[in-house]
């Protein structure tokens, strides 16, 4: 019997740039940080005011497109 289990992972994608104070941002990667086999990723283009720092200690995984626009960020994650 070759039996074999396929594990999937969906990919929960946000963009940011200077979402320090911006609440319904963090509510949202809280929320996709607490669904079982979510994957976030967290495209950022630039933020200067400490977004980056608070995501990597919350051990989100971030990619960065400095200057990017938020279609342009959307289309790398």
């Amino acid at each position: 019997d070759n039996a074999y289990c396929l594990l999937e992972m969906i990919s929960g994608i946000l963009s940011s740039y200077n979402e320090r104070d911006n609440p319904i941002f963090w509510h949202n990667v809280e929320l996709l940080r607490s669904v079982p086999d979510v994957e976030l990723i967290v495209v950022d283009g630039g933020s200067q005011d400490g977004t980056l720092a608070r995501l990597m200690g919350l051990g989100v995984h971030v990619l960065e497109l400095p200057k990017s626009s938020r279609a342009e960020r959307y289309n790398l994650g």
